[in-house]
């Protein structure tokens, strides 16, 4: 299994917040009734509202038998039924004589998809048959068929494709808040069908929903995330082509795009002085959260099943009995990050310009601390086309934010501040 990380990405999942995957909706188009060897179909999220943007998928298959989609050609209806005598059947409702005169034409074989529109021998899913034995009755417009296999053995090169498509753009309250609290300029992005990234913000304070998380905790030496939230959205892209009979991969790559900021602000309480002789390392390294969201899913055709692991990370020694107080924040606007999983892991990054801002240390003592501190969001998606059959392949992402530095506070000596870093990137 192939993996590639995405870090900071994480907490949004960790909280179940993010909610846009749904089951895609079949888009009907208004082809001849003629078969081709060029198999299609086209998917979508979009809603009634035409200012939100939405997924879009198409489907094609290169197939070396006559084929045919009853949904891209006007099919009013698909009727499967199962007779005494165990033969399956489909009937077509046909839309005309026009059609009843193309559907004659038709080669004696021919393979077939009938969407998960239409519920077919009990399910509603994505299936192929190849269909033998046409009758015709021309006073009812309706053909019917015997369906042998539910595989596309018949079949050559499949390509999908998986983009967003803008829609009408308004204003986002949200980002207008953040531009004047951190002095960042965000795109006005609508965020319908986009995936959130908002993890534990408080749209209201502009801070932590669940502040004061535990990163370590022993006798000596606490650490919390006192006040993390990330902020943003994305939209996915896909692309894959490959052959279905024998399976072969020939491209594969998934893209992430977006906006994101993730806020870090961190507290340390030394309860004891310690001696440099008994001075120790506090750390800690552990997975917070596995969390499984619902899949962005074409029934029996693709699953994108996002899974998240978000991971903690922090080292903190210090030498005095004191409060100290350190963060800072990155952001990272209008992004674009591609992984692809044909082959070698390979990951390309687009416009990742990340803006960071360290915040100014406090501490109720003289204090000197040596810490880094670090989230990673572990953002992973399983894909399977064909439930699995012919692919099946986990890739992902990972976005980090990280703080570190030492420091020395109310003494004489330099202050120093923390350096906040970001990374982008996979193995």
């Amino acid at each position: 299994m192939i993996k590639f990380i995405l870090n900071s990405l994480l907490l949004l999942f960790f909280f179940g917040i993010v909610t846009a995957s749904k089951d895609f909706d079949v888009i009907m188009g208004n082809k001849n009734f003629k078969t081709t060897n060029l198999l299609s179909a086209v998917y979508s999220q979009q809603v009634s509202d035409p200012s939100e943007g939405y997924h879009k998928a198409e489907f094609n298959l290169k197939t070396n038998l006559p084929s045919f989609n009853p949904d891209q050609s006007g099919v009013e209806s698909v009727i499967c039924k199962t007779e005494a005598n165990g033969k399956r059947k489909i009937a077509f409702s046909l839309k005309d004589k026009k059609a009843v005169e193309d559907v004659k034409k038709w080669p004696e074989r021919i393979m077939l998809l009938i969407s998960h529109k239409w519920k077919c021998f009990g399910k509603r899913s994505t299936q192929f048959f190849t269909a033998t034995d046409r009758v015709i009755d021309e006073s009812k417009l309706v053909a019917t068929f015997v369906m042998r296999c539910d595989f596309p053995h018949n079949s050559e090169d499949y390509d999908i494709n998986f983009n967003w498509v803008e829609g009408k753009q308004t204003k986002n309250n949200t980002h207008r808040s953040l531009e004047e609290r951190f002095g960042i300029s965000f795109p006005t992005i609508n965020i319908s069908n986009k995936i959130s990234l908002n993890i534990l913000f408080d749209s209201k304070s502009d801070k932590s929903s669940k502040p004061d998380i535990s990163l370590i905790n022993n006798n000596d030496i606490k650490l919390l995330c006192a006040n993390c939230f990330t902020n943003g959205e994305a939209t996915l892209a896909l692309r894959i082509r490959g052959k279905i009979f024998p399976p072969k991969l020939k491209e594969a790559s998934i893209t992430l795009s977006g906006n994101f900021l993730m806020n870090l602000d961190f507290a340390l309480e030394a309860s004891k002085e310690i001696s440099p002789e008994r001075r120790k390392k506090a750390s800690e390294n552990s997975p917070i959260v596995n969390f499984k969201t619902g899949d962005f899913k074409i029934p029996g055709l693709l699953e994108l099943g996002p899974e998240i692991d978000l991971v903690a990370a922090a080292d903190a020694l210090a030498d005095a009995k004191a409060t100290l107080g350190f963060g800072g924040n990155f952001s990272l606007p209008n992004f674009s990050a591609k992984a692809s999983f044909k082959g070698l892991p390979n990951f390309e990054q687009s416009r990742f310009k990340p803006i960071v801002n360290a915040h100014i240390p406090s501490a109720s003592a003289k204090a000197f601390a040596i810490i880094t501190a670090t989230l990673k969001s572990q953002l992973g998606f399983g894909v399977k086309i064909l439930k699995g059959r012919i692919l099946n392949k986990k890739i992902g992402f990972e976005l980090a934010g990280t703080l570190e530095d030492s420091f020395r506070l109310g003494s004489c000596k330099r202050k120093a501040h923390p350096h906040v870093k970001s990374s982008l990137g996979g193995r």
